[in-house]
């Protein structure tokens, strides 16, 4: 793990140790905004979440966003659910 950096794999763990279910909610949220047809982008903003860190995933995700792979504020939620989880 890189410092400064949460993953998929840490934020689990500590999801589990605080009874909290934070990454779900955002899986939850970018479901809903996920606009037809763009089956993939839940799972790759998972996979960047696991590979690169919360914070990466969620830049990603702004440009997928403009492209209109999400409604538009889909992002701006998550980046709000982002702000409840711990910073490494």
């Amino acid at each position: 793990m890189t410092k400064g950096r949460l993953y998929l794999d840490a934020a689990q763990n500590i999801e589990l140790e605080n009874e909290t279910s934070y990454v779900r909610e955002m899986e939850m949220t970018l479901d809903m905004g996920e606009t037809p047809r763009q089956n993939g982008v839940v799972m790759q903003f998972f996979q960047d979440f696991s590979v690169y860190g919360v914070d990466e995933a969620i830049v990603y995700a702004e440009g997928y966003e403009k492209q209109g792979m999400f409604k538009k504020g889909t992002i701006a939620k998550v980046k709000d659910i982002r702000k409840k989880l711990p910073s490494v």
